[in-house]
């Protein structure tokens, strides 16, 4: 589970923010929260939402999230001299030359891990990480620059018992010791690593559509447990679907009339061949209800079905995997094509425990008001963007201190937390105006 996600100086994000996951002593809606195993006493809350107007930035707090995940899993196999792809605070002289500051904290396998690192576009300069197997802090190691040197110092604590002296010489500037030393069979960052790879899951649903659709429907055609959940996934969200069907289409290529008889085997051949390779295209089919008879319905072809409808059809892949791995899912844009009632339900799975029994998690920006809904979601769940001297913030609702009744929607959509875009009337009808009185 994602505890604290903690970054400086990334994009358009210049002081450090803070974006946590740990409940609030707050015992309303107790279901939207998951008491982990050697946490103590704190919670966290099993899914968060960031609202913000738009280019205020609140995209660029997942980006965020995804370029530590794709740097920890490729630091070490990227090209020797390359650059790391960081970007930094522009606006401002110093920030655009100072390093970018990451650090997250989770819970893998029962363990606790506070893992950082600080780089530019050329090199790391620090990276640490903590862990907390039995609630107590644990240094595994440090990295920290040497002064005038592109090399680095290195502290190992006592309950580090891999290879260190090979493990550090083996550490590129360039890249991080924690993907180098899982990369060389460190059993003990192995496991830290495999929480990037296996636990979290950052999607961009609008730009990814078509990858996850072809991942569905594969999976429906390979997996009847799958399809069996993926089913009751469909009908529980109240489309009007009440069944699908799914096969391989095999494609065979017409041969010209006028082909040589003499090449025809080779080109049997050849077809056969590349058919092996590549793998059949999966058509899937959705049964609409029509009539008032249970079970009554025409299947339509998929090219026929909605954008919403395809848009949910690619996102139940990774939700029903997330669900029941107790993994991390963080969602850019979810309510893109969905109706908010559609939304709503999504999220209550996370937050129904016999759903959700291991503790997954749901992270997503929107600008769906209709979520601002203190039935639905505990204060401590509900994030703000602000961007100010073209520099964003990110401000949890409880700042502003609200009661427990507080009209949350109304509230936002008049400004009091900041995070919505201010439009000048005035400005933008005397263009307007000047525009029809030419026609």
């Amino acid at each position: 589970m994602l505890i604290e996600f903690k970054f400086k100086n990334f994009k358009s994000f210049k002081d450090e923010q803070v974006f946590s996951l740990v409940a609030s002593p707050d015992n309303n809606l107790s279901e939207n929260v998951t008491s982990p195993e050697n946490f103590g006493k704190q919670r966290l809350v099993n899914s968060a939402v960031i609202y913000g107007a738009n280019a205020s930035g609140k995209s660029n707090i997942i980006q965020a999230l995804r370029y530590v995940e794709q740097f920890i899993l490729r630091s070490f196999i990227r090209p020797i001299g390359s650059e790391t792809g960081v970007r930094p605070f522009l606006l401002d002289v110093a920030t655009a030359s100072n390093p970018t500051e990451f650090e997250i904290h989770f819970i893998y396998q029962n363990v606790r891990y506070q893992y950082g690192f600080t780089l530019d576009n050329k090199r790391v300069y620090q990276e640490w990480l903590i862990a907390y197997p039995k609630g107590q802090p644990q240094t595994w190691f440090e990295r920290n620059p040497k002064t005038d040197s592109d090399e680095s110092e290195w502290y190992f604590g006592s309950k580090f018992s891999d290879k260190k002296l090979k493990l550090q010489d083996n550490t590129r500037p360039d890249a991080l010791f924690l993907s180098t030393a899982a990369q060389n069979n460190s059993k003990q960052l192995l496991g830290v690593l495999n929480w990037f790879l296996r636990c979290l899951l950052i999607i961009d649903i609008t730009q990814e559509i078509e990858v996850y659709e072809q991942v569905n429907k594969r999976r429906l055609l390979q997996d009847e447990n799958y399809a069996t959940g993926m089913k009751a996934l469909i009908q529980q969200l109240d489309l009007e679907i009440v069944d699908y069907q799914v096969q391989e289409e095999v494609k065979e290529t017409a041969i010209p009339d006028n082909f040589p008889n003499e090449l025809l085997p080779l080109y049997r051949e050849i077809n056969a061949l590349t058919s092996k390779i590549n793998q059949p295209s999966v058509s899937v089919q959705f049964k609409h209800q029509y009539g008032e008879q249970a079970g009554a319905g025409v299947f339509l072809p998929w090219q026929d079905e909605s954008f919403g409808t395809r848009r949910l059809f690619a996102l139940s892949a990774p939700l029903l995997d997330v669900l029941e791995g107790g993994r991390v899912l963080v969602v850019d844009e979810l309510d893109a094509s969905l109706h908010p009632i559609l939304v709503r339900a999504l999220v209550r799975l996370f937050h129904n425990p016999q759903i959700n029994k291991n503790g997954a998690q749901l992270i997503f920006n929107t600008h769906d008001t209709t979520l601002q809904d203190l039935t639905l979601l505990r204060r401590d769940q509900i994030w703000f963007v602000e961007k100010s001297n073209g520099a964003s913030s990110l401000v949890p609702y409880l700042e502003y201190s609200p009661r427990d009744k507080e009209a949350l929607q109304k509230g936002y959509l008049q400004g009091r937390y900041g995070a919505i875009p201010f439009i000048s009337e005035a400005l933008l009808s005397e263009p307007l105006a000047k525009e029809s009185s030419i026609v």
